[in-house]
């Protein structure tokens, strides 16, 4: 039997252990023993395990479920299979009638570490990868980071857009003495005031709180410069009245000396007309244009500098301005001073002008200090034919500030004007 065995066998290959089991059919890569029964029911063999040829199939390496399991094989007469070893640290028990047969390590050849199979990465566990559209998969990382950059993009204009630049110390203090010297309201005030602004504007030239207050010391100027305008006019008037009035009267005895007197008068009157008149358009033109570059500012400074402006002009279009004034916090008064000067140089209804002396009067008295106050109240009071009260309001103001040229000029204007004259006043 062991002859014929060894006789079937292929060169150098020894028979095939097969542990004991029921009959089964062999399959077709196991080679049988002659007189030996029917291996039992393999599995087929792993991608990993490399069959050779003639040899039964080698048991299944113990799992760690099963570390303990045994592997019976029944031998006839031949050894184990080359490349089907049992444990070394566990006995087989071999049913050949003479005992048992201590088994030997199995040995395991594993594959090539380059086949294809083995590079393919295993697929995921979920199934939200194979849904997820390759684009998004694959650039992932890349939108998410984009997404971060917009949004700390977006949060960094946001603060960008909020922050406010530092005003300079200095350029803080060259506008409040501005303000200051535009309180004061006198010719060299402002004249001071506007030189200071000017330099402020070409020092600074992001500071628009001083463009702003430079646009106001202009519109004053202006205002100042319509006024003295009008006065030199009024008085020419009155002295061409009181010359053709003594010519006519031929009294007294000195009547022609008195003439003559009053002719000179009213040369140097007349002289001073066109300068005056230049004087008028030239600040006319500056504070228009001056204006015109703050027609965008919503600001405090831009409201009040837009106001006197308009009020000046005789628009009606500080009204609202005014009250934009009031709104956005401003209690120092210029929206006061500003609906005045519209008053006195536009079409104001006469309950407008009503409430703009008692605004004047309230101003007065809560800042005392604020000379055009004062000059505004007095033009008002004229225009009112309140002479008495308007020469009251002029004696404080020349009070609080003997520099005041044309509140003097004002004063002794409604000091030797005749009464019929009065009533042609600015």
């Amino acid at each position: 039997m062991k002859d014929v065995a060894q006789q079937d066998a292929p060169p150098g290959a020894k028979p095939a252990v097969h542990p004991v089991a029921s009959a089964r059919i062999p399959a077709a890569n196991e080679t049988m023993v002659f007189g030996r029964a029917p291996a039992a029911a393999a599995q087929p063999p792993a991608a990993n395990q490399t069959m050779v040829f003639g040899s039964a199939m080698a048991p299944p390496a113990p799992t760690p479920s099963a570390p303990g399991s045994r592997a019976r094989t029944q031998m006839f007469g031949t050894g184990q299979s080359p490349i089907a070893q049992v444990a070394p640290s566990k006995a087989a028990e071999v049913s050949v009638g003479l005992g048992l047969v201590e088994p030997q390590p199995v040995k395991v050849e594993l594959p090539p570490a380059n086949l294809p199979f083995l590079a393919q990465p295993a697929p995921p566990d979920s199934g939200f990868f194979e849904e997820e559209p390759s684009f998004l998969r694959r650039h992932r990382t890349a939108i998410i980071g984009l997404l971060a950059l917009a949004l700390l993009g977006g949060l960094g204009l946001r603060l960008i857009k909020r922050h406010r630049p530092t005003v300079s110390p200095e350029a803080d203090a060259i506008h409040e003495r501005a303000i200051a010297l535009l309180r004061r309201d006198d010719k060299a005030s402002k004249e001071e005031a506007v030189r200071q602004l000017e330099h402020l504007a070409n020092s600074f030239p992001t500071f628009s709180a001083g463009k702003a207050t430079l646009v106001t010391a202009l519109s004053l100027q202006w205002d100042d410069a319509l006024v003295a305008m009008q006065q030199n006019k009024m008085a020419s008037d009155v002295l061409s009245r009181k010359i053709t009035a003594t010519e006519e009267k031929k009294a007294p005895f000195d009547w022609q000396n008195r003439v003559n007197d009053m002719n000179e008068q009213l040369r140097t009157l007349r002289s001073q007309a066109p300068p005056l008149k230049d004087a008028v358009d030239y600040l006319s033109k500056r504070a228009k244009n001056a204006s015109a570059a703050l027609q965008s500012s919503e600001d405090l400074g831009g409201v009040r500098a837009r106001a006197v402006y308009l009020a000046v002009s005789g628009s009606d279009g500080v009204l609202p301005l005014a009250e934009k004034y009031r709104s956005l916090g401003g209690t120092d008064g210029w929206d006061v001073i500003a609906t005045a000067e519209f008053i006195l140089n536009g079409k104001a209804p006469p309950e407008l002008a009503a409430k703009g002396k008692a605004a004047l009067e309230r101003l007065r008295a809560s800042d005392p200090a604020f000379v055009r106050a004062y000059l505004l109240g007095a033009r008002m009071e004229i225009q009112a034919r309140q002479y008495d009260k308007a020469a009251t309001l002029l004696d404080a103001a020349v009070a609080l500030n003997p520099a005041h040229e044309a509140a003097r000029r004002a004063l002794a204007w409604l000091q030797d004007a005749p009464p019929g004259d009065r009533d042609r006043a600015p």
